[in-house]
């Protein structure tokens, strides 16, 4: 058999799995940020201003919030106050970018499925046409 087309099937096989787990770890942070984003509109909606918030590590302080202003870190260190509607603006910009790449991973693997199938399919053929050899020498 062929093993350059052992090789290309491996290596194929390898890209669809890496596929799969990036399509996963996507699906988790779009539960993530609607979960979050669910926690948000009932935090607007709340008219009670005591809440639990997180410190890490399970332990949580109980706060009074004193305004509708929230503190968000846009990167590099970097906190801005922004109103619960801005932030879910935001978590819809961060969805529909994960959508996007969802969407490219699902053509990506369904590229790499139809290429490692096309690789197997040449691998049966090599086999058989080897088989058919031996035996026209036999």
């Amino acid at each position: 058999m062929n093993e350059e087309l052992m090789m290309q099937a491996s290596f194929l096989e390898k890209e669809a799995q890496k596929t799969e787990e990036e399509l996963s770890t996507i699906e988790q942070e779009v539960t993530e940020l609607k979960e979050f984003q669910k926690n948000l509109a009932s935090l607007s909606e709340n008219k009670s201003k005591t809440l639990l918030a997180s410190l890490g590590r399970g332990i949580l302080v109980e706060g009074e919030m004193t305004n509708d202003k929230l503190y968000v870190n846009v990167g590099a260190g970097v906190i801005v106050r922004k109103s619960a509607k801005e932030v879910i603006e935001i978590i819809d910009s961060q969805n529909n970018r994960l959508s996007e790449a969802k969407e490219h991973l699902l053509k990506k693997a369904e590229v790499l499925g139809k290429s490692l199938q096309q690789c197997l399919q040449h691998m049966q053929e090599e086999e058989s046409l080897a088989k058919n050899e031996k035996q026209k020498k036999n």
